[in-house]
């Protein structure tokens, strides 16, 4: 099961009002390649952060950004919860995909590149492991946006300096959690094209992403466990 939410479970995260980002819980797809039940949530459940079914119209909001602001803008829109890991939670999830609420702009040769391998691999670690949390946004440097997609009229969406990931599960032999953290620039960074592209470049610390968002992440856990998990810095990616 691999988990996309914004509640207080192992991994809950805490931050500055406003802070975008998804975690998310997919269950292992079915034999016959068919997506997995909703496996358990968090303390608080696992839908808040994508509980948007009551909106009325479009999916979106009021002040959001569409379609218009997208246009002719050279930029994707980056979903941060993949619509096939949201199925596995349930039709309601994956209906919730669909919607600006959900994306950043993101350049396409990451889109469709490095951040799409990426999703795979997460897809298949929850296929053998069982379940993964995974958390994931964007990264604007100094929270000050110095670009934005959007023009005349349309709403304007703060185009992001990065993107992070965050993957965590549990030790099948102690019990404890593992992490991975993936930090991806947007610009200058040679291989993005690619959806075999290699991961561990982008491999980072929590302590990284959280000096970078002002989010803490895993904050539920005691600090001894929670500061030299953040701490590391991992070279290799699990086996997928």
């Amino acid at each position: 099961m691999l988990q996309h939410t914004a509640t207080a479970s192992p991994i809950g995260a805490q931050g500055a009002t406003g802070a975008q980002g998804e975690i998310c819980p997919i269950g292992p797809a079915g034999a016959d390649g068919s997506n997995g039940p909703m496996g358990p949530a968090g303390p608080q459940g696992i839908e808040g952060k994508i509980g948007l079914r009551g909106l009325e119209g479009p999916l979106g909001m009021p002040g959001t950004p569409d379609d218009d602001s997208y246009k002719n803008s050279g930029y994707s829109r980056g979903h941060l919860c993949m619509k096939s890991h949201a199925w596995r939670m349930g039709a309601d999830a994956n209906w919730n995909t669909h919607t600006v609420l959900n994306a950043c702009p993101q350049i396409q040769c990451m889109n469709a590149g490095v951040w799409l391998n990426l999703e795979n691999i997460t897809g298949r670690w929850a296929d053998s492991f069982g379940v993964v949390w995974i958390i994931c946004g964007p990264v604007i440097y100094g929270r000050a946006p110095s670009q934005w997609i959007g023009d005349g009229n349309e709403v304007q969406a703060a185009i992001p300096d990065a993107f992070y990931k965050i993957v965590v599960k549990e030790n099948a032999s102690s019990g404890a959690l593992d992490v991975l953290a993936f930090l991806f620039p947007m610009e200058g960074v040679d291989g993005y094209s690619s959806s075999s592209g290699e991961l561990p470049p982008y491999l980072t610390s929590v302590d990284t992403i959280e000096a970078l968002t002002s989010l803490n992440f895993q904050s539920s856990l005691d600090d001894t466990i929670e500061d030299p998990l953040e701490a590391v810095i991992h070279t290799e990616i699990w086996p997928n």
